[in-house]
Formats: structure tokens, C-alpha cells, sequence
């Protein structure tokens, strides 16, 4: 690998720019970043966000005459890597693991009967993936105003599914796949890997940012970074693209520590023109960049160096106030243990966890955890299918706040996992790899079982190769290689099916990937009943009419189902099918509804046509009882037909659509329209009584093991009352909907209220009004005044103006905020050159906190042109941490006017033409706040000052509702 070390690095950036004239430069490594996928994609899995299983056939050649069939495929999480990347592109390949479920080859030529080639199981262990290229995406919350670099799995291209070896088969089952995950909703086919807050406005906070992929130097195995091209406020203006990976250095250095660990997984390099700006505390930008599972960018120690620009080097590494769960990923037979912890960021475990697990196959088929997190693996006769994934969620607390990790484990009937299952040769053909994987890591022991036809030859860990005879005495013959780890005492096989020539008869299906316990498989041919001769090769019977009966206990995995074409007691032809065997026991699904309810809880149906504030839902479906086999099962909707619940336009049929996860409401100017979301956002319910808004209530806990409940939250922009009730789909695809179970809660009608009317008079007894504290003043500027005039002996001072907004009677604070254009104004005492009496605008805004969010702002904010001219022209230092006590209060906006006696006057006229010196034009007129407040009501206010030529109009500032 080439040389990138940090050495190497400072002296390529030395005494030149490397920021292309952007304001920042950050970059990210591979590893990290696909470490926090992998959380990412467990945590979806409590939140309705694992993409479901895909089964589904294609054909691998023009004439049909090679059929590929998947069943049950469950993809695991994405991982990244940089082998496309290639600067000034956003390019990485995207490789999603397949963990779960089988696949089967079957040939079918014109001139032969169908049979299969091979089969097999997907373990974790195996390696196979969906890989495909595609391009970084950005988004923006149009509330929460956070960037987002995201994996939209829609944008991919070129896939590939390395199942097989052939290109072109793995290109036809690569689009196979693609299509499925491209017909997923956004949430589930979308990964955030990290985001940026765009809201602040100093001049480091970030403003906009362009994502780009670069490899690694000399990389053989896919490593690179991600890079954020960076707008900030100080260069308020875009840079140019990189133009090639060689002309563009790779910001994140190789150095080792000690014991053999990367030092750095991330890097930031701000541009020289900003370095006035920076200071001891954390660089703004580092402070604003947020990653999943709670992960923050954390420089090092001694991480600072400036060869020309500024180079900050750190890691993404967990928050102190954060904790996961270990271990992340697992897999366990029927009724085996498996001890799962919370541990903290600093190493130690967390105590006081309240543990839960459920099962994201068919419910019935969950296992059970203790309070101190020991998981029990469901019961053989509830394991309704061969690979049960199931979710272990843990609530805690750190520094008396609540969080919640995940966990998945994957319920199995065999740890050890083998490729083929199952093969059919000709004798004297090629060899078969064979390959076999376990979780335990023990040593593995071979075997060629009888009869011993063929040879077998060990390569390696883990991989042996089947060498069919050269002749066969028989049609077809049965041939199983053994592997046994010797660790875990567990043993898995491999069939050789060797055929001794092409078999004269059919039998249908050619082969079953799955015949449970207490089930049958019927067979069909084409041989003539009077002539049919049926049997078995392995375990389990057949009768007279082709009907297949696996055994009670099965010691075997693969049997084979021949017909023989019987005359004259002479066979004539022989046709077989493949079955494979199955431990698991069938389990029912439900088939009737008992109840399908939409209600309101405390029967709030309104909320502000504003597209923020939300009316809660809460849908309940119970299923009815089901009869199975001499027992009772209470069987509920699943996963994925919770999460298929949404709301219907009673009027027209319509499904009303998801809100994007990042959009916490109906953006601004949308028109009329309605949508749902699948959470609760910071805006407070509509207040129903004086006493105020509501309070959100916690989803019911099921009253029996049939019911499920799913929240839906309904936005809407409609000033009038609407008529709603529900649909889902469930796992055949069947519709159902509310309102054919009566009329009881099966409907609900909803309204938007018009937001109230705010007086557009500020002052005390208004909705509106804009109070002054006197925060700080300089010395009298002659003799004590013993009056209450502030501003006429006070040369230097500091007022606190705090903006206050009521509605029908009762104090309303202000969840968020975004400034306009500028946000500082100013004003001289006159327009005379010699004038030196000024005053200047800061601001604070607290945003009132909602759950798991408390910001408390740091100190006064300023516009950065007015940073840069006070620079040139202010004598004393600007005052932006906060005096002494006097900070706004949660939802509370300040706005600070600055007096002063000695700023040197300005005109535009003396920027000689530099855009970025024209001040006067920039700052001279009112900062236009857009507040909302908790309710979700938009509120455009202006502050400023009166006409300069009104007298002292420099001393109070004017709030003005716009």
C-alpha cells in the first residue's frame, strides 16, 4: 500500500491550500462507517425497518432452460466499499450480505428431464452478497435543518449476486434482487451514515456541504473515505471540485499505534482564510457533525496541525453518554442460551436494564430473556421456520436519561452451514468444491460416508473437494460427505447425488426446499398409474399416489423420490425429486380478524392546519384464535403486516402517504394536503382545554398474544374535517380494512383547525411583546444620572431583549428557528464620517426541548459580516458569552443590542469593490426571524431599529410581526 502517513500528509499540505476554496474539508473511513451501518440496520429492526424476505425464481438463460429460485432470502446489513470511487465522484460499491434462507438451481434442457444442480442454505458465514454501485445521496429536514449523506438503495447500479460463479447469472439474479429492494418503502431501503446541523450561522457553522468518495492509496481490499466538501458561513460561497484521486491528498493518515490499531478514522481540514475564527474550544463544525448509534467525531490529542490550512485528526467514536448492546449480532439452536450486556462508552456495563425480545418471523416462534439479558432460543416445536430472526431490545438510563439499544440473534437448527446441500452429477464429470462454515471456529473433521463411491479430498479449513467415479453401476446413486467440529460436537452434510446417465422419466416438482415435521409434499409424473412404482432413497415413506411423508425424527437432511416405470417387472424408466428434510414443525397463520380498530386517544381529533402538529392514532387488529393440530395458538399480525397498517381517504379510496423519517412535518407553501408518520414529533398536541395541550399517551400493552397496535400521526394543512380508516396487507397479499368489521372505531373523522389570529400589536397585553433587561453597562460618561435613563450617561452597554409570545391567554415558547438573511443588524448615531456611537444585534435561541433533545445555546451568535467588520473597526471586543445569569429560557428567543462609542464609521464605498465588504448593504436592515412555536404555527418576525433619523434610535430595538 502507498505511504499516507501523517507525516507524508503535512508535507503534501504544506504552505498550499488543499481546501479547494471551501470552507472545510471532512473525511470518514471505511471501517467506521460500516461498524455504525451495522448498528443502523439492527435498530431498524425494533422499528418496523428490516426488509422483509424475498422469494422468487429467474431465469439464467434466454431458452428458460436454467431456473435460479430464492426463498426466503433475508439481507443483512449494508457494508461499503471504494473500489469505483474515483474523485470529483460520490461512487462506492454497496455490498448487502444475505444471512438467511435457500436457493436451488434446476436445469431444464429440451432434450432431457429437469433436474436439480444444486441447493443450499444462506448463513451469515458464507460470504454470498448482493453487491451493486451507486452514488452518496444528501438530504435536508426541512425543520430539524440537518444535512444527512444517506445509502438510498434505490440509486443502485450494475448488481451482482455472487451466489454462482458465472457473470451473467450473477448479473440476472443481481436485478432480480435490486428490483425487490427498489419496490421497499423509503424507510427501508435508505441508511443514514451520518449527518451535519446547518443551523447555525458564526462563521464556522456549516451551511451546505457536497459528498464525494476517494479509495485509499494503493488500497487492494476496497478501503477509502468519504469526504464532505463544506460551505461555512465565513466563505460563504461554494469551491471547486477535486479534479482526480492523484491531484487531491488523502486526508486520513495510516500511522499505527502500538498494538496495531489505525490511529485516526476521520479528519478535518478547515481553510486557512478561517483560522482567525478558530479557538481552544471545538471547532463548530466538528461539534455539528452527528453519526448513528450516538457516535461523534472526537479529536485527539495533539490531533491540531497547521502546514497551511488547518488539520484537525480525531476518531468517530461513541458520545460518553451512550451504550450498546454485545454482542450486536448472534445465532442459536432451539432452546440454547445466549447472555446479551449493555456496556457503557467508557467499558463498564450497565446495570438496571429492562430487557424484551420478539420474534420478526411468525410471533409464535419467539424466544424468552431474563432480567439480567439471558436470551432462550425458542422451543424445536415453535421454530416455524429453519432461520427465525428475533430482536432484543434494552432500556436504561445514563445520567438519569432513557435510551434503548438493539440486538439481533437468528434462531437455527444448525450452526454449521454447508455449500452444496445437495448436487447431482454425471459420473467421470468435474469435481465439486465443497465448503463448509461454523460459528463455533473448531477444528473440522471429514467424512466420506458409505457407500464410498468417489473420492474426497481436504484443501483447507473449512474446504474439501468431491471427485465422482469414473462409472456407476445404478441410474442414481447417493453419495453424503459428513463434516463434524470437533469443538461443538456438531455435524453437517453434503449429498452427491451422481447419476450413472439422464433419468427417462419426470417426476414434479424436481425438488422441495422444505418439508417440516407433521407435513406432506405430493409428486406427480408422467409415467401412467398402472405402471408407477414409487420409493425412497433416505429417510421418510411414499405411497401409490406420490405422496411424500417425511419421518417423525429426521437423522438426514436430503431424501430422494423416485418413480419407476414398471412392466413386466422390468423398470423401463426411473425419474426422481429432491426433498429436503426439515426440523422445524409448521406453524399456522392466522386467517380471521376479531377486531380492526382507528381510534384517538383522549378522543383528541384535532390539531392546527399547519403541516406540524400531529393528532396521534392508535390502530388495533386482533387476530382470531387458530386450531392447529390438537392445540390453541394465539397468532398474531407479524412485522411486516404492522408495518403495511396506514390511513385511507374514506372519500376516495386513497392511501394517505408516509411523511419521509427525516421531515417532522408538511413544509411551508405545500398547498392542502394530508400525510401520516411513523413518529411522534417535538410539537405539542393541540391544546383541547385552558390547562393546555395534552399530553401523548403510551401505546396500550396487547391484552393477549392475537393483538398487535401500530401509532400512526396524522399531518395535515386542510382547514376543514376529514373522514379517514385503515388498511394493511397481509403476508399473501391479501387487503384488509377496517370498516368491514362494523362500524364501531372502524372509521375516524378528523379535523384541521385554522391557526389562531395573532395581533399584529406588540406590547404588553398583546400576543406579541419584546422586554428589555439591562445586562451590563460601562461607567458613566459624566455625572451619575440618579435617574432611570439608561442610554443618555452610558456610553457602553449591553440590553437582553427577550421575545414573548402568548395565545389565548397562556405563554407559548418556540421549538425552532431559522434567520433569513442576516442575523446581526446595526446603527450609527449618524451618517457623519466622525461618527464612532454604534450599536450591533446579537441573538440567542433556546429550542424548547423534547425528548431526548435539551440544547441550551452556548453563547450570542453574530452575523459573520458583522465579525469581520468589527474586526476591522471596532475598539473593544465583541461580548458574546452570556452575562451572568441572563440566558433565555427553553423556547425562548433573545436578541442582544450592543451599545458602544468606538466603531470606526463605515460605507460601502470602501470595499473597493470586494463583494464580501459591503456591510452596509448586508447588515443595515432588520434580521427576519422565522420561529415555530410548539404547536407548530409559523411566526415571521423582524427585529431592528427605527429610521436612523428619529432620535436615539440606536437604544431600543422594534419587533414587528410580518
Amino acid at each position: 500500500m502507498s505511504e499516507h502517513t501523517l507525516q507524508a500528509l503535512l508535507a503534501r499540505m504544506r504552505d498550499k491550500p488543499v481546501t479547494l476554496g471551501w470552507g472545510a474539508i471532512a473525511a470518514f473511513g471505511r471501517d467506521r462507517i460500516n461498524h455504525l451501518l451495522r448498528h443502523q440496520y439492527v435498530s431498524g429492526l425494533s422499528d418496523f425497518r428490516l426488509m422483509p424476505p424475498f422469494s422468487g425464481t429467474v431465469s439464467l438463460t434466454d431458452e428458460q432452460s436454467m431456473l435460479a429460485t430464492f426463498r426466503n432470502l433475508t439481507f443483512g446489513a449494508p457494508q461499503i466499499s471504494f473500489e469505483p470511487a474515483a474523485l470529483p465522484m460520490a461512487r462506492v460499491r454497496l455490498s448487502v450480505g444475505v444471512i438467511g434462507g435457500s436457493f436451488s438451481l434446476v436445469q431444464n434442457l429440451m432434450d432431457s428431464m429437469p433436474r436439480l444442480l444444486t441447493c443450499f442454505d444462506f448463513s451469515e458465514a458464507d460470504g454470498f452478497t448482493l453487491a451493486m454501485d451507486l452514488d452518496l445521496s444528501t438530504l435536508v429536514g426541512d425543520v430539524d435543518h440537518r444535512g444527512r449523506f444517506v445509502l438510498d438503495l434505490e440509486k443502485g447500479e450494475k448488481p451482482l449476486c455472487n451466489v454462482l460463479v458465472e457473470e451473467r447469472a450473477q448479473k440476472t439474479m443481481g436485478a432480480l434482487l435490486l428490483d425487490f429492494i427498489k419496490g421497499q418503502p423509503r424507510s427501508r431501503r435508505i441508511f443514514e451514515m451520518g449527518l451535519m446541523d446547518l443551523n447555525g450561522y458564526n462563521p464556522l457553522s456549516p451551511r451546505e456541504f457536497h459528498v464525494y468518495t476517494q479509495p485509499a492509496p494503493g488500497s487492494t481490499d476496497g478501503d477509502g473515505a468519504l469526504l464532505l466538501f463544506t460551505r461555512l458561513k465565513g466563505i460563504d460561497s461554494n469551491g471547486g471540485e477535486p479534479a482526480h484521486n492523484d491531484d487531491f491528498p488523502y486526508l486520513i493518515p495510516s500511522d499505527m499505534s502500538k498494538g496495531g490499531e489505525p490511529l485516526y478514522n476521520a479528519s478535518l481540514v478547515l481553510n486557512a482564510e478561517l483560522r482567525e475564527w478558530v479557538g481552544e474550544r471545538p471547532l463548530e463544525m466538528i461539534e455539528r457533525l452527528g453519526f448513528p448509534a450516538r457516535n461523534l467525531f472526537s479529536e485527539t490529542a495533539d490531533g491540531r496541525h497547521e502546514p497551511h490550512d488547518l488539520l484537525v485528526l480525531g476518531n468517530i467514536q461513541p458520545a460518553q453518554q451512550s451504550a450498546v448492546i454485545e454482542p450486536l449480532l448472534g445465532a442459536v439452536k432451539p432452546g440454547q442460551e445466549r447472555q446479551f450486556r449493555v456496556r457503557a462508552a467508557d467499558g463498564s456495563l450497565v446495570t438496571d436494564v429492562q430487557w424484551s425480545t420478539r420474534s420478526l418471523g411468525s410471533p409464535i416462534s419467539a424466544g424468552s430473556i431474563s432480567s439480567s439479558g439471558l436470551y432462550t432460543a425458542p422451543a424445536e416445536k415453535r421454530m416455524g421456520q429453519d432461520s427465525v430472526p428475533a430482536v432484543v431490545t434494552a432500556k436504561y438510563r445514563i445520567d438519569g436519561q432513557p435510551h434503548e439499544s438493539s440486538a439481533m440473534v437468528l434462531g437455527r437448527f444448525e450452526l454449521m452451514s454447508v455449500q452444496p446441500r445437495a448436487q447431482s452429477l454425471l459420473s467421470g464429470r468435474e469435481p465439486v468444491d465443497i465448503h463448509v462454515s461454523s460459528q463455533s471456529g473448531g477444528e473440522l473433521e471429514w467424512t466420506l460416508l458409505a457407500p464410498g463411491i468417489g473420492s474426497l479430498q481436504v484443501q483447507g479449513p473449512g474446504h474439501a473437494v468431491y471427485t465422482p467415479p469414473d462409472k456407476v453401476d445404478t441410474l442414481i446413486n447417493v453419495q453424503k460427505i459428513q463434516c463434524r467440529d470437533k469443538l461443538s460436537g456438531e455435524t453437517i452434510e453434503s449429498t452427491m447425488i451422481v447419476l450413472g446417465g439422464s433419468p427417462g422419466a419426470l417426476v414434479e416438482p424436481v425438488y422441495v426446499p422444505s418439508v417440516a415435521r407433521g407435513q406432506t409434499a405430493s409428486f406427480s409424473t408422467d409415467i401412467e398409474a398402472q405402471y408407477q412404482r414409487w420409493s425412497v432413497i433416505g429417510e421418510g415413506s411414499v405411497d401409490a399416489q406420490g405422496v411424500f411423508t417425511p419421518p417423525d425424527q429426521a437423522t438426514s437432511v436430503i431424501s430422494l423420490v423416485l418413480c419407476q416405470l414398471v412392466y413386466d417387472d422390468r423398470v423401463l424408466a426411473t425419474g426422481y425429486a429432491v426433498v429436503q428434510l426439515s426440523a422445524r414443525k409448521e406453524l399456522p397463520p392466522w386467517s380471521q380478524l376479531e377486531t380492526f380498530k382507528i381510534r384517538a386517544p383522549n378522543n383528541l381529533t384535532r390539531a392546527y392546519a399547519n403541516g406540524y402538529q400531529q393528532i396521534p392514532l392508535v390502530v388495533e387488529v386482533e387476530t382470531t384464535t387458530v386450531d392447529f393440530d390438537g392445540e390453541k395458538y394465539e397468532v398474531p399480525l407479524d412485522d411486516a403486516e404492522v408495518a403495511s397498517i396506514r390511513l385511507v381517504d374514506m372519500y376516495t379510496g386513497d392511501d394517505i402517504g408516509f411523511l419521509a423519517d427525516e421531515q417532522e412535518g408538511i413544509e411551508h407553501g405545500s398547498g392542502q394536503v394530508s400525510f401520516t408518520h411513523k413518529y411522534a414529533n417535538r410539537f405539542a398536541l393541540f391544546p383541547a382545554t385552558a390547562a393546555g395541550p395534552l399530553q401523548r399517551q403510551p401505546v396500550p400493552v396487547p391484552r393477549n398474544g392475537k393483538t398487535r397496535y401500530r401509532e400512526l400521526y396524522l399531518h395535515t394543512t386542510v382547514r376543514d374535517t376529514e373522514k379517514f380508516f385503515v388498511r394493511f396487507t397481509d403476508k399473501f397479499g391479501g387487503i384488509w380494512e377496517s370498516t368491514d368489521k362494523g362500524v364501531e372505531d372502524t372509521s375516524i373523522e378528523l379535523t384541521g383547525v385554522p391557526p389562531p389570529f395573532v395581533d399584529p400589536v406588540v406590547g404588553p397585553g398583546h400576543d406579541f411583546d419584546i422586554v428589555r433587561d439591562r445586562v451590563w453597562q460601562g461607567p458613566p460618561g459624566g455625572d451619575d444620572p440618579g435617574s432611570d435613563d439608561d442610554f443618555t450617561y452610558y456610553m457602553d452597554s449591553l440590553d437582553y431583549w427577550y421575545i414573548n409570545y402568548q395565545s389565548l391567554g397562556r405563554p407559548v415558547p418556540f421549538a425552532t428557528l431559522q434567520i433569513e438573511e442576516n442575523c446581526s443588524t446595526m446603527q450609527w448615531e449618524s451618517e457623519q464620517m466622525a461618527e464612532t456611537f454604534f450599536s450591533y444585534t446579537g441573538y440567542a435561541f433556546y429550542p424548547y426541548p423534547f425528548s431526548g433533545y435539551d440544547e441550551p445555546p452556548p453563547r450570542l451568535s453574530f452575523d459573520t459580516y458583522f465579525q469581520r467588520l468589527g474586526r476591522e473597526a471596532l475598539g473593544t471586543p465583541i461580548r458574546e458569552e452570556f452575562e451572568g445569569d441572563f440566558t433565555p429560557s427553553p423556547g425562548q428567543l433573545l436578541v442582544s443590542n450592543h451599545r458602544v462609542a468606538d466603531m470606526r464609521y463605515w460605507y460601502d464605498d470602501m470595499a473597493e469593490g470586494d463583494p464580501n465588504k459591503r456591510f452596509r448593504e448586508k447588515l443595515d436592515k432588520p434580521v427576519i426571524f422565522v420561529l415555530l412555536d410548539v404547536y407548530g404555527n409559523r411566526h415571521r418576525l423582524a427585529v431592528g431599529y427605527e429610521s436612523p433619523t428619529e432620535e436615539d434610535s440606536r437604544n431600543t430595538l422594534v419587533l414587528k410581526i410580518q
